[in-house]
């Protein structure tokens, strides 16, 4: 957080606790219908947390904020009613699990908020005011016509429309998101069942990568501007994480196989200058996050 304290989900999931550095409970939220993936802390200091629909199922597909001050839940967002639950998951979507939000972000710039649907490969910007949809980043296919004016279209840096199948364009199965600087989106795209939406018989096994986007939102489009795919030696189909780091960029890796988790900081021109390989055994792992410990302090 901004003073320089964690906030982590309690194993119940039914709360959230903010403690020190060195583990000292500050203060603890209370969700009631439990929250999962994600806690955001926003510039006023309340809590943007993923939570379920009540009581559920479905899952996994409701943002409310918490107030930092009262622990009162003061505003939630409903995506069944922003979005088309009916449309086609990834194949490994769990019943109920239709959307699937894995990360977010409060985009103070311009007052929305900004979600990562793993199981639609979608990312969703919403108005934080209203709820309505602002735009929609992910394969156009199986989208109901009244969508079609939110899916950003792909173009290249001459602003030709591309060729997307035959262009490795769309993000699938992401974790983890963030707005950049110069307005940009940056994502760790893990490539779970990539292509599947212009080809439903592709394999589950491909290739992950960290991969930014330039969205011009008047125009509706979405640029292709750089990634690093570590020359496709890596698939994590779960889990994972990406951080920017001003000069450098973090990739990591989480998901448990053969060669992970693997932490990774990168230059602008993919030159690795940092690598760690996690040798513990099949345990759980989610995100690796870059810190000063002793910011706030």
């Amino acid at each position: 957080l901004l003073n320089g304290n964690f906030i982590v989900s309690e194993a119940s999931k039914k709360a959230c606790v903010e403690v020190t550095m060195m583990g000292q409970q500050v203060k603890k939220y209370d969700v009631p219908y439990q929250l999962h993936h994600e806690i955001v802390e926003m510039a006023n200091g309340n809590f943007l947390v993923a939570s379920h629909s009540p009581p559920g199922p479905p899952y996994e597909d409701v943002v409310v904020e918490v107030e930092r001050s009262s622990g009162a839940i003061v505003k939630s967002w409903d995506f069944n009613t922003i979005l088309d639950p009916m449309r086609k998951p990834l194949p490994d979507t769990q019943p109920g699990d239709w959307l699937h939000i894995n990360a977010l972000y409060y985009d103070e710039t311009d007052n929305t908020i900004v979600i990562s649907g793993r199981s639609q490969c979608a990312v969703v910007k919403i108005d934080y005011s209203t709820g309505n949809l602002k735009w929609i980043l992910g394969n156009h296919k199986e989208w109901k016509a009244s969508f079609a004016p939110f899916l950003l279209k792909p173009i290249d840096s001459q602003g030709n429309e591309l060729d997307t199948p035959g262009f490795d364009f769309w993000n699938y199965g992401q974790h983890a998101l963030h707005r950049l600087a110069n307005g940009n989106l940056l994502l760790y795209d893990n490539g779970d069942y990539r292509g599947f939406y212009d080809n439903p018989n592709v394999p589950q096994a491909s290739y992950t990568r960290v991969v930014e986007y330039k969205i011009n939102e008047a125009k509706k489009t979405v640029e292709f501007v750089w990634q690093f795919d570590n020359k496709r030696s890596v698939f994590t189909k779960y889990t994972g994480y990406t951080q920017h780091l001003g000069e450098t960029r973090l990739a990591a890796y989480m998901w448990v196989t053969e060669n992970t988790p693997k932490i990774l900081e990168i230059d602008k021109n993919n030159q690795v200058l940092y690598e760690a390989t996690i040798n513990r055994g099949k345990l759980s792992y989610y995100r690796t996050i870059k810190v000063d410990l002793y910011k706030g302090m």
